[in-house]
C-alpha cells in the first residue's frame, strides 16, 4: 500500500495597485516644478501648505476652484483667521504659482491689497547737535550747504539745482526749482539760516551749484 503525501500550495494574492488621487498628482507636479526652479525646501512647504489649506477649505480639488473662490478664501484668512499681511502674501504667491505654473493658467484675478506703510516721525536734532555738526565743516561752502539743507528740509535732487540767486537773504526765503514736490518752483521760509547761507556763499568766488559734483553727475535719492 502506497501512501500519498498531499501538499498545499499557498498562492499569494496579487498586489493591489492603488491609483494616485488627482490631488496627489497635482501636489507632485507642483513640487517637481518648484524643484526645477531651484526653490528652497521652506518655500516649497509654504506654497504646498497654501494650496492644501485652500483645498481643505472648499473640500474640493484645487484645480476645480475658481478665482472668485480663491479671493473669498483669502478674505477668510484676513477677516476670520486674522493672519498677518505677510502670511497672506505668502499664500497669494503660493496659489499664483500653483495656478500659473502647475495648471498653466494664463491669468488669475485674486489678490490682496498692499500693506499700510507705518508713518515714522523724523528724528529731530537739538540745537547743540546741529551746532556740533556744523562745527565739523572746514569750508564755508560746505557749512552753507548743510545749513540750507537742514533749515529748508531739502532733498538731494533739490539741492543740486540750488543757485546763489535762489536765496533771498532780505526776505529770508529760498526758491526751490525742479523739486519733486511741485511742478514749478517753491518758496520756503528758512529764517536766519537763509541770510547766513547767502553771506557764506557770497564770500566765495563762484555762485554756481551748491554741490561740487552736481555739474557732472546726478546723485541718487
Amino acid at each position: 500500500m502506497t501512501s500519498c503525501t498531499q501538499y498545499r500550495v499557498h498562492l499569494a494574492p496579487p498586489p493591489i495597485r492603488r491609483r494616485r488621487s488627482p490631488v496627489t498628482q497635482l501636489r507632485t507636479r507642483m513640487i517637481d516644478t518648484m524643484i526645477l526652479r531651484g526653490m528652497s525646501k521652506k518655500t516649497q512647504d509654504s506654497y504646498v501648505r497654501s494650496v492644501a489649506q485652500l483645498a481643505n477649505f472648499y473640500n474640493r480639488s484645487p484645480d476645480q476652484i475658481s478665482d472668485e473662490e480663491v479671493q473669498a478664501f483669502l478674505l477668510h484668512l484676513i477677516r476670520t483667521r486674522k493672519l498677518s499681511w505677510s502670511s497672506c502674501n505668502v499664500a497669494v504667491y503660493g496659489l499664483r504659482f500653483f495656478y500659473h505654473q502647475t495648471l498653466n493658467r494664463e491669468k488669475t484675478t485674486f489678490h490682496i491689497p498692499g500693506p499700510r506703510k507705518p508713518s515714522r516721525l523724523p528724528e529731530i536734532l537739538s540745537r547743540e547737535e546741529v551746532a556740533r555738526i556744523l562745527s565739523h565743516t572746514s569750508r564755508p561752502r560746505d557749512r552753507a550747504l548743510l545749513m540750507t539743507v537742514y533749515s529748508a528740509g531739502l532733498r538731494v535732487s533739490e539741492v543740486v539745482h540750488l543757485r546763489l540767486q535762489h536765496i533771498d537773504s532780505d526776505r529770508m526765503t529760498i526758491r526751490v526749482e525742479q523739486g519733486i514736490r511741485c511742478a514749478g518752483s517753491l518758496h520756503l521760509a528758512v529764517g536766519a539760516f537763509a541770510r547766513r547761507a547767502a553771506m557764506l556763499l557770497e564770500s566765495r568766488t563762484t555762485s554756481s551749484v551748491a554741490l561740487p559734483a552736481a555739474a557732472s553727475t546726478a546723485p541718487h535719492e
